[in-house]
């Protein structure tokens, strides 16, 4: 299920779905220059009674097209929505000869470009709430590449039981990890809303670890990291570098203002990667570790939009 955007017949892809259930849909360009914004709010009823394979015309509702700030109402050939699973919608919209009939609502009554054609096709989590669906990116540093990675690759990142290389309660132990228990996280991202999920490979393609980004707050805009490096790879930095450069990327193109950082108490690995990193302490809560049969203090830290452009300017 690949989702796409297409400018005059030029690939432009997408970075960002943004649903809300209640009556929108915004599709953003992987440059986050142009975006499509449809309210579908008059087909609600309809489309929430379409049955698995059953599709429904959408046109009657209210299209805009923006470039940057600057928007324009356009009107659709092609408007539909097709229930792929239970909780899958596919939407796709096509509008052709767009300069016949558009409306221009900037002073300058144009774009940067004259707009002709404009396509797009976008698969939702068609479920209750503000969902956004992210499009992982690659992200490319001097010595490493964050992207999507397959289950292989996941299955090499976790060869060993990362619960255990933590020094939690002073516990510190290399155990091999059943590989069969990491089936599904090469989906993760996939199957859940608001989530980022790359694994770090070296320039040479050698997957050496796994960052991820979950547990949106939407009254915070707030998302959670965690970082994962293969104990054959500590001691190099790859971590902070891996961190920063997604956190860049996660501030200045998603809608986020404030991203968290946890650790245990005692995991001084964990408490010395935030410290280097900028994060502030925030709070702190006991968690019960099952597995030790012991309540251990987690340490919550917190980085926002402002203070992480202070100190990566550049």
């Amino acid at each position: 299920m690949d989702n796409f955007m297409k400018l005059n017949n030029l690939d432009i892809g997408v970075s960002e779905i943004e649903f809300d259930i209640d009556g929108t849909i915004r599709i953003i360009d992987k440059n986050h220059k142009y975006s499509l914004l449809v309210w579908i709010r008059y087909n609600k009823d309809e489309i929430d009674k379409l049955e698995i394979g059953e599709k429904k015309d959408i046109s009657f509702n209210e299209y805009t097209i923006s470039e940057y700030n600057e928007s324009a109402i356009v009107w659709p050939v092609v408007s539909q929505v097709e229930r792929i699973k239970e909780n899958i919608m596919c939407f796709y919209f096509k509008f052709d000869n767009i300069e016949k009939d558009v409306c221009y609502m900037n002073e300058r009554e144009s774009f940067d470009i004259k707009l002709h054609s404009f396509e797009c096709k976008a698969y939702v989590n068609y479920q209750k709430g503000m969902i956004m669906k992210y499009i992982i990116p690659t992200i490319e540093t001097n010595r490493l590449i964050l992207k999507k990675g397959n289950l292989d690759d996941y299955q090499k990142v976790y060869e060993y039981d990362f619960t255990r290389l933590r020094n939690i309660d002073g516990e510190f132990e290399y155990v091999k990890l059943d590989p069969t228990k990491i089936n599904g996280y090469e989906t993760y991202a996939d199957d859940e809303n608001n989530v980022l999920d790359f694994i770090i490979y070296l320039k040479d393609n050698k997957p050496i670890g796994n960052i991820t980004y979950d547990r949106y707050d939407d009254k915070l805009k707030s998302l959670e990291i965690s970082i994962n490096i293969h104990p054959n790879y500590w001691k190099n930095g790859y971590a902070t570098e891996a961190m920063i450069s997604s956190m860049k990327y996660v501030f200045n193109n998603l809608n986020i203002d404030k991203i968290f950082y946890g650790y245990a108490k005692d995991n001084y690995k964990s408490k010395g990667l935030s410290d280097k990193i900028g994060f502030k302490y925030f709070d702190e809560h006991i968690t019960h570790y099952t597995r030790l049969n012991k309540d251990i203090l987690e340490i919550d830290t917190v980085m926002n939009k402002y203070m992480f452009e202070k100190l990566y300017k550049k």
